[in-house]
């Protein structure tokens, strides 16, 4: 079964790592940290990585990924991502299948404000899923999962009681999951094979741990674990 794991879940940067827990095999999401940070999660071994994706350009999720291609780690993007950050990755086409290693991943199509953000739905050697959704407005896509990382941004209750700029809580709400928008698709999905719920990429001013994790699991059923993936 799929393993996954929160190394950093914010604005300051963002990087998590997928195991096959079948095979051992590791797959990056993301690579808004430093290249050094990333490697002690490897204890310094990123042999063990058969590939990083990248969900879009802004530097809390790419800030990485030139070093990473360095170190011989492939890199997979789409083309708009590809070409802003001006590195030689794998493209990724929305909607196309495609193989890292002994995981299998199908691009699908986000709403940010990017060049050409992309989600992920991986599928690791024994059949296990993982949908990996961050920096968007709405998820496109539904799929029985083990597990989903889902973007749980900001509530607009909190975001009016913190008194945000009226432009930055345009530009938020107009890029980024609101947790009451989370809990429809949720609610709207087959959470038959899902057993864990990570709630990523937090506001630090809009958002609640706790409450948007007691959010998130009154909507699913009660063996789904559900946690908050803060700094």
């Amino acid at each position: 079964m799929i393993q996954f794991r929160s190394l950093a879940s914010s604005s300051k940067g963002n990087c998590y790592i997928v195991t096959d827990g079948a095979t051992g095999e590791k797959l990056i999401i993301e690579a808004g940290i430093p290249v050094k940070q990333i490697k002690t999660a490897f204890d310094f071994d990123l042999g063990r990585a058969v590939g990083a994706l990248i969900s879009h350009e802004h530097l809390d999720h790419s800030r990485a990924a030139g070093d990473l291609i360095k170190c011989n780690i492939p890199v997979y993007a789409s083309r708009g991502t590809t070409e802003t950050l001006d590195i030689s990755a794998h493209v990724l086409e929305a909607g196309k299948q495609t193989r890292i290693g002994g995981f299998t991943v199908l691009p699908f199509r986000t709403m940010h404000d990017a060049a050409e953000p992309l989600g992920f739905l991986v599928r690791a050697s024994d059949g296990d899923k993982l949908l990996f959704a961050t920096d968007t407005v709405s998820i496109p896509v539904r799929a029985k999962c083990g597990i989903m990382a889902v973007e749980a941004n900001f509530e607009r209750a909190l975001m009016h009681k913190n008194r945000l700029p009226e432009k930055l809580k345009r530009r938020i709400m107009r890029t980024h999951m609101d947790v009451q928008l989370l809990r429809g698709w949720l609610s709207a999905c087959d959470m038959s094979l899902c057993r864990e719920i990570y709630l990523i990429h937090m506001s630090l001013m809009s958002s609640d741990e706790a409450r948007f994790v007691n959010l998130v699991r009154g909507c699913v059923p009660r063996t789904v674990k559900v946690y908050a993936c803060k700094e």
